[in-house]
């Protein structure tokens, strides 16, 4: 995942974390790699930081993420559509 403003400053490693580093070419863009025992708890706890935070892979995750934008954004009669 990639951390974004405020967040990609405070952020404090975690123990699943793998890797934790700024990304040359964007300094102020952390990115994040962590082991992911259970993809529920994960979206769920990064969901609170979805304007600060990017998950980049895996694919399938990225992708329950982007579904539930969506259907936040039609519960809030928003338009949003998913595209690749």
């Amino acid at each position: 995942m990639h951390l974004y403003k405020g967040l990609a400053f405070a952020y404090q490693p975690k123990p699943e974390d793998k890797i934790v580093e700024w990304i040359p070419d964007q300094p102020q863009v952390k990115k994040v790699i962590r082991r992911i025992s259970n993809t529920f708890w994960f979206i769920r706890e990064i969901m609170q930081y979805s304007s600060d935070c990017i998950v980049v892979s895996p694919e399938d995750v990225r992708s329950r993420i982007k579904e539930s934008l969506v259907k936040l954004c039609e519960n809030y009669d928003l338009t949003a559509s998913l595209t690749s």
